[in-house]
């Protein structure tokens, strides 16, 4: 409840700009998943879940995860029964950013 009236109260000054919610320390992203179903969609453009424990986001370099690496179907992989991506399921798109916030450059 106080995400969703943050959202909306931070968004009243101008009625087309939409928000970017950063997931810090995303793990899987449940939070985001989450929101992503309950805040309103004319309001939040997109979650970015930030881990590093993400691979990097990239279909070309990426082609397998390594033993390292979170698991990422719930976000990128495909439906069996429908062969629909799931990024495209979810009300509000979720993004993953591979970066260790430990790192000075990155801070």
């Amino acid at each position: 409840d106080a995400v969703q009236r943050a959202i909306v109260e931070s968004s009243n000054s101008d009625a087309d700009e939409k928000v970017t919610v950063i997931d810090l320390c995303s793990g899987k992203g449940y939070l985001s998943m989450f929101l992503s179903e309950l805040l309103p969609e004319d309001k939040v453009e997109r979650f970015v879940l930030v881990d590093k424990a993400w691979a990097i986001a990239s279909k070309e370099t990426t082609l397998e995860l390594k033993p390292h690496h979170m698991n990422w179907d719930h976000i990128y992989g495909v439906n069996p029964r429908t062969e629909e991506s799931y990024f495209t399921t979810w009300p509000i798109p979720l993004y993953t950013s591979k970066q260790n916030l430990k790192q000075s450059c990155n801070q």
